[in-house]
């Protein structure tokens, strides 16, 4: 799959140098952003997906020259450390996940018209409206950042395949051995303790820091801000809504800047 990728994107980008993202939606927000840090971009640069985080690291693995980003939304800090010691030109996302950039009150805010900005009645509103089921999202944010990277660790542990051949079915201590290793890898009293710990850790930080960086941005994306722009403008899709926010945002944000500067765009 990576070299099939690897090909179509070589004939694509030419002799321009690579930039890759997870989706095809990441294309367009990351298009935005290089835009708005310099117009004339694409003489020298293109953009490509590769279709999810693991696509993007083996991509990069074989593709030394090219730089590559992934979101922070699904794997432990400790594997993300890890692997960015290991590839030099991967990055991280600033931000827990793409779609923490189209949460914030106010950068929501600078992306909308003064006619749609009418509709609202003023910032202190559009804040107020957007915000009132922030605990709720916090409490979820440290539960995702608990609770998923637990998944791959079951993956890394046999988990569900060493139990699904033929062989392993007949041993019957095998089955018992595995069952048990699975059962002490999920400790809820210390998963439940962890979530505790990360609760304490964010709870009390400031809307901003918590829509940046802790809060799960595609849900919350998904459930609020579509949901409120549906009230507020009539009805939209998701992908309609994502389309102009990022289609009208005006400044490149701070966190982004970085990340052109190590490349040398």
């Amino acid at each position: 799959m990576s070299a099939k990728r690897i090909s179509k994107i070589q004939e694509k980008a030419a002799n321009k140098q690579v930039f890759l993202v997870e989706g095809t939606d990441d294309v367009a927000m990351w298009e935005k952003f290089f835009t708005l840090y310099q117009a004339n971009w694409a003489v020298n640069w293109h953009i490509d997906y590769a279709g999810n985080k693991k696509q993007v690291v083996s991509i990069l693995k074989m593709q030394t020259n090219w730089y590559g980003i992934i979101d922070t939304d699904e794997w432990q800090p400790e594997k993300i450390r890890e692997l960015q010691t290991e590839i030099s030109h991967l990055f991280t996302l600033p931000r827990y996940c793409a779609e923490n950039y189209l949460i914030v009150p106010d950068e929501i805010w600078a992306c909308l018209s003064p006619n749609e900005q009418a509709k609202i009645g003023d910032f202190a509103e559009c804040e107020r409206v957007l915000l009132r089921d922030l605990n709720q999202y916090v409490r979820h944010g440290a539960l995702w950042f608990v609770i998923n990277p637990l998944w791959e660790g079951l993956r890394s542990k046999g988990f569900k395949e060493d139990l699904l051949n033929i062989e392993n079915a007949q041993n019957q201590q095998f089955i018992h051995d595995k069952l048990r290793e699975w059962h002490d890898y999920l400790q809820p009293e210390k998963i439940e303790q962890a979530f505790a710990n990360k609760l304490a850790e964010i709870q009390g930080k400031q809307p901003e820091i918590l829509l940046k960086h802790h809060i799960h941005g595609k849900k919350f994306f998904e459930n609020v801000i579509c949901k409120q722009f549906n009230q507020w403008f009539g009805q939209q899709n998701e992908t309609h809504i994502r389309r102009n926010l990022i289609r009208y945002m005006k400044q490149l944000p701070d966190d982004i800047l970085p990340i052109f500067q190590e490349i040398g765009l």
